[in-house]
């Protein structure tokens, strides 16, 4: 394990109607580098879905709850309130 990500993140404030609305868009690339072996890329298993790829899109729903928890606290952090409107049923 080389602890090594590549990535992106596009952050946007409005949606297509210019509404507020506050999300990020993250770029993984399917790579990393290590000391040894310079630039390689990430382990992917397609037949037992286990692989860096598979996990990755296999857990896109608990991956985007963990950073709104995220951005829920950073806010709160800031000064700002949430009021809670029940259950969204996210990648449905």
């Amino acid at each position: 394990m080389t602890c090594n990500t590549i990535a992106a993140l596009f952050l946007h404030t409005t949606n297509c109607n210019l509404d507020p609305h506050l999300y990020t868009h993250a770029l993984l690339v399917n790579a990393t580098w290590s000391d040894k072996k310079g630039l390689k890329t990430l382990s992917s298993d397609k037949i037992n879905r286990n692989g860096f790829n598979e996990i990755i899109r296999d857990l896109q729903i608990t991956f985007g709850s963990i950073y709104r928890q995220y951005l829920k606290e950073s806010l709160q952090k800031q000064g700002f309130s949430f009021v809670s409107t029940g259950k969204i049923a996210y990648g449905k």
